[in-house]
């Protein structure tokens, strides 16, 4: 952490006057506790369980980046946004098209005016080298950041429990089942605390957006886990496991700049089921010997589809400056959680009979929802079976050659994906793509073929 370093005085008002550095967690430790139990003389079954906390921590890029926005100007590197530089082709405009909308600027322009952009931006910063005056740093200059740091960043981490019974069945299968449970504190997020484009005004006028880390979220996982396995014997071996499981959190956090809230007067909004919540997965693989010294092994895969949210078109529903909002009255990924796909329609007439036609918070008249299509999903579960044909030649005492064939996705099954949830969108609720289209499980047939030469 840039512990040296405090906030700028002009992040006063952003920060509310709090510009100390980011605060020091002295108390970060992490206890575990774990038993293990056979109950009665046979020692077929087992009692487990467990508990712990585990820490995260910030990459050393993520502070790297604030101690550069935070340093003397000048001095460092760090990302110029677009709106700080110049547009060659018109003096008087920078090339900030996220703002100004779609432009005569094209690729090319920039590749080939890329040197003298790049020469004019360096020049600014030459008569800087080595400065160390902290009254005026790279963030009062640039008036934007993303990934400054909270004053008050505490370590993110997660308690986990779990418990479970195994115990050992006839013809050496052993079955278990457990409980898990992961609970999430201090989870990382970004969000703009100066509330750029926010329809009731930014914080202050003299920046535009400044991202920062905080870590205020919290995430729950907690899962069923139930396996049967057998040993290899008698030529034969498999395991097959079910999960039954569910994962809230805030959606949108995360490390990466770009990554963080979807509404910034409410940074609790993007709460609910995580993209990955899919609540059943099903895993099934066997290997066989079968004569001819060739060896089959399988693995199959079924996976619940994941939830979805539905979207309400461009608009600005909530006034946070940013469009392209879900629709009124819908929470983060509810689609198949609390919202059914019959529920839609219904959602969609109520939404006509009160928003249609009225302005969205940015003053844009918003359209009747069309009709929806006769059938469409927002979803789609994964189901995939892969196979693998080993055949032995010995040489010898000493010497093998093995000659593998695999197929993944044996029935080349259609795990379709992409699509979405706009109601305002032509494709609304089609599929535009298959999941994985490269070699492995899930992605359209495919086989593969080798050798190996083992001594």
């Amino acid at each position: 952490m840039s512990y040296d370093l405090p906030k700028p005085k002009s992040l006063a008002r952003i920060l509310n006057g709090k510009l100390d550095p980011t605060r020091r967690d002295w108390n970060n430790l992490a206890p575990l506790f774990g038993f293990a139990w056979s109950p009665g003389k046979s020692g077929k079954t087992a009692i487990r369980g467990g508990w712990g906390i585990y820490y995260d921590t910030l990459f050393t890029n993520v502070r790297l980046i604030e101690r550069t926005h935070l340093a003397p100007y000048g001095v460092g590197y760090f990302a110029l946004s677009q709106a700080q530089a110049p547009n060659p082709l018109n003096p008087k405009e920078t090339l900030d098209f996220v703002v100004r909308g779609p432009s005569t600027f094209r690729g090319a322009d920039l590749l080939r005016f890329l040197p003298s952009i790049r020469g004019a931006v360096e020049q600014q910063f030459v008569k800087y080298k080595g400065n160390e005056d902290l009254s005026f740093t790279n963030l009062d200059a640039n008036r934007t950041a993303s990934g400054i740091l909270d004053p008050d960043l505490t370590t993110p981490y997660s308690m986990h429990y779990t418990l479970g019974v195994q115990r050992e069945l006839p013809y050496g299968i052993l079955l278990s089942a457990d409980g898990e449970f992961k609970q999430t504190i201090h989870e990382i997020f970004s969000a703009d605390y100066n509330k750029f484009r926010r329809v009731a005004g930014v914080v202050d006028p003299y920046f535009t957006s400044v991202g920062f880390y905080q870590t205020g979220a919290t995430a729950r996982y907690k899962a069923l886990l139930v396996r049967a396995e057998k040993r290899y014997a008698h030529r034969y071996q498999f395991i097959a496991s079910y999960a039954l499981s569910s994962f809230v959190g805030l959606n949108g956090g995360g490390l990466f700049l770009g990554s963080g809230v979807s509404n910034n007067d409410n940074w609790k909004d993007s709460f609910g089921p995580q993209g990955s919540d899919h609540r059943h997965r099903l895993v099934a693989a066997a290997t066989i010997d079968v004569p001819g010294a060739v060896q089959v092994s399988l693995i199959s895969e079924a996976i619940s589809r994941g939830p979805a949210n539905i979207g309400g078109g461009n608009y600005d529903y909530n006034g946070d400056g940013t469009r392209g909002d879900r629709l009124p009255g819908s929470s983060n990924n509810q689609v198949y959680r609390s919202i059914s796909e019959q529920d839609i329609p219904r959602l969609a007439q109520q939404f006509n009979a009160t928003y249609a036609g009225t302005r969205d918070a940015q003053g844009a008249v918003i359209r009747p929802i069309p009709t929806l299509p006769a059938s469409y999903r927002l979803a789609a579960p994964t189901i995939s079976q892969d196979l693998r044909l080993t055949k032995t030649i010995r040489l010898g005492e000493r010497y093998r050659i093995y000659g593998v064939g695999e197929v993944f996705n044996l029935f080349n099954i259609a795990n379709l994906g992409g699509f979405s949830g706009d109601l305002y969108s032509p494709r609304f609720g089609q599929p535009t793509s298959r999941i994985s289209n490269v070699f492995g499980s899930g992605g359209p047939r495919a086989f593969q073929f080798a050798l190996r030469f083992s001594f």
